[in-house]
C-alpha cells in the first residue's frame, strides 16, 4: 500500500493569510473613506463659494444700500448657510463715508468642524445723497432704540 500524502494549508498559514487581507481591505477602506470625504469637502467648499459670491453680485448690483444684516439657508444648496452685513462707517473729519459689504457662506466638513468662506467688499466716494440718507437712518435706529 502507497501511503498519499496530501499538500495542504496548514492553520496558521490560512490564519495569517486572512489577516493580512483583513489589513490590506481596512487599509484601502480608510484610504477611499478619506478621500470620498475630501471630496465632498471641495464640493462643499466651492459650492459656499458661489453662494458667497453670488450674494455679493447682488449686492453690488443694487442701486442704494443700506445698514443690513441678512441670513438663511442656500436654496441651490441647503447644507450651506449664509449671511450678508452691509456697514456703514462715517468718518467725520472729512465727512466720509465709507460702507463694509462681508457676504459669507458656511458648512460643516466631514471631520464636523464649521468652515466659512467670507468675501469683503469696501465702497468708498459715496455721493453726498446716499450719505445723508445712511446717516438720517443710523439716527432713527438710535432714536428707536433709545425708546
Amino acid at each position: 500500500m502507497a501511503s498519499r500524502s496530501y499538500k495542504a494549508f496548514t492553520l496558521v498559514e490560512v490564519a495569517v493569510t486572512i489577516v493580512i487581507i483583513a489589513l490590506i481591505t481596512g487599509t484601502s477602506m480608510t484610504i477611499l473613506d478619506r478621500a470620498v470625504g475630501a471630496l465632498n469637502d471641495m464640493r462643499l467648499r466651492n459650492a459656499a463659494f458661489e453662494t458667497a459670491r453670488q450674494n455679493m453680485e447682488a449686492l453690488l448690483s443694487l442701486n442704494s444700500v443700506k445698514d443690513t444684516v441678512e441670513y438663511g439657508i442656500s436654496e441651490v444648496h441647503p447644507e450651506i448657510q449664509w449671511q450678508v452685513v452691509v456697514e456703514p462707517f462715517h468718518e467725520p473729519i472729512n465727512n466720509a463715508m465709507w460702507v463694509r459689504a462681508v457676504c459669507s457662506a458656511g458648512y460643516t466638513d466631514s471631520k464636523g468642524d464649521h468652515q466659512e468662506i467670507e468675501l469683503e467688499h469696501w465702497l468708498t466716494n459715496l455721493p453726498g445723497e446716499v450719505v445723508r440718507q445712511i446717516l438720517q437712518q443710523q439716527r432713527a435706529e438710535e432714536e428707536y432704540l433709545r425708546l
